[in-house]
């Protein structure tokens, strides 16, 4: 049902689809070349109508970015949105209290870290 109603808005406006669509396929069908693709293309229409920042947190959509690249091997990918996911969870941090939305991010950082920590090192 998310491909039909994707292919029903206009691009720009696809945004939070597609962010759905790529969490689906990460979190529940491991899909991840699809979940890939999907937060991609979520990042380029985001960019285009960035009045979506309501519908999309922007930490999630690069974390979860970030997350599919390393489960395809997409290391060099994964860096490039890593550094993204660092400086919107540095914004957070520095803006509020580390809350437990904050702390939550910081736990996955680490893992992402460390899988591209590994990476380099083979």
């Amino acid at each position: 049902m998310r491909e039909e109603w994707i292919s029903k808005v206009k691009f720009k406006n696809s945004a939070p689809l597609l962010f759905s669509h790529g969490n689906y396929h990460l979190e529940h069908t491991k899909k991840y070349q699809i979940s890939f693709a999907s937060f991609e293309n979520a990042i380029t229409a985001f960019k285009k109508q960035p009045l979506h920042y309501g519908a999309i947190n922007p930490l999630e959509l690069y974390y979860g970015c970030t997350v599919s690249a390393i489960m395809l091997g997409m290391f060099d990918k994964g860096e490039e949105y890593f550094k993204e996911v660092i400086r919107l969870h540095n914004i957070i941090i520095s803006v509020k209290n580390p809350s437990e939305y904050a702390k939550f991010y910081t736990k996955r950082i680490e893992w992402i870290k460390a899988q591209l920590a590994s990476a380099s090192s083979s």
